[in-house]
Parts: structure tokens; sequence; C-alpha cells
């Protein structure tokens, strides 16, 4: 059969392409301290809460604002301009008045322009964070933005006279 149908070995280079087609996702959301450490507790008006944001995997924030959602008034946002290739923000949320949850939960960030996109130019799909890594599963943290009513004295019944029949045997007998 003569040279034209010898078998011939190709060699392939070390180096294989890889090509990245997972989407990021917010791997976790927590409450922590100035030093990162986990903070719980309960916080009232104008108390600050530094809620910290974890992705995947490397993120752009191509344009515009991110809104972030907790079950509470407030909505902090975070700018393009704070999320340029990173895989971590901290933000800071400051309790106001009116402000209530019994354990504060995260409900998704929501994006009017742009996207957050990775380095191989995949656009994040889902904007809650991955399951059980939500803040209301990482963190404890009360939410009491509510002033106490101020006591009114007009409000309290006085009685002046106490009557044997109804409330004997009693401290006020």
């Amino acid at each position: 059969l003569g040279d034209v149908y010898k078998r011939q070995t190709i060699n392939v280079a070390a180096d294989k392409l890889t090509i990245d087609t997972l989407l990021p996702t917010i791997s976790s959301v927590q409450s922590v301290d100035n030093d990162g450490n986990l903070q719980n507790g309960l916080f009232g008006i104008g108390d600050n809460i530094n809620l910290k944001f974890t992705f995947s995997e490397i993120l752009t924030l191509t344009d515009g604002e991110a809104e972030i959602g907790l079950d509470v008034i407030t909505t902090p946002t975070v700018s393009s301009a704070d999320i340029q290739g990173i895989d971590n923000f901290t933000i800071v949320y400051e309790v106001i008045e009116g402000d209530s949850s019994g354990i504060l939960t995260f409900t998704g960030l929501a994006l009017a322009t742009g996207n957050l996109r990775d380095d191989a130019g995949n656009d994040m799909a889902v904007f809650t964070a991955d399951l059980g890594n939500s803040l209301e599963n990482t963190s404890s943290v009360e939410i009491d933005g509510i002033y106490t009513v101020a006591f009114d004295e007009g409000a309290v019944i006085t009685q002046t006279s106490n009557t044997d029949d109804i409330i004997a045997d009693h401290w006020n007998t």
C-alpha cells in the first residue's frame, strides 16, 4: 500500500483552551464587623451594618448601580465604579426610622442598567445568594427602627376606691 496509507501521529499542544460557560453567582451574603468577622445582634436607628457580598468569581458591574434588596424600607446601592474586577465587596447599611425585621433578609440585587459580568463575558442571571448562603442563613441580624411611643399620662386610669367584694385578698385591697 505504500507511503500513502501510513498512519501519522499529530502532536497536540500541552496547553488546552478552556471555555468558561459557568454563570457567576452570589456565593454568600454576611453581616460582618470592621475586621471581616461575623457580626450578629440587634441594631437600632442610626446603627451601621456591614453587609459583605462574595461572588463565585471575579466580576465587573458594566454600568449603573446595583440596588441591594432587603426586607426593610432602606435600599442600599453600590455603583459600577465600586464593582470592577472584584470577587467581593462590603457595603454599609444604616438603619433608618421605620426599618424593622425580626431577621434581616437579603431579597436580591436589582440592576436598572448594566450587567454583572465575569472575565469570560458571562452575565449573572440569578441575583439571589446561593442556597443556604444568604444573609438570613449566615447571620442573625435583627432590625428595630421603630421609636417607642411616648408615655401619655392621660391614658392611665386611676381607681380611687376599692371594693372588697370584687378584689378581696389582693394587693390593692
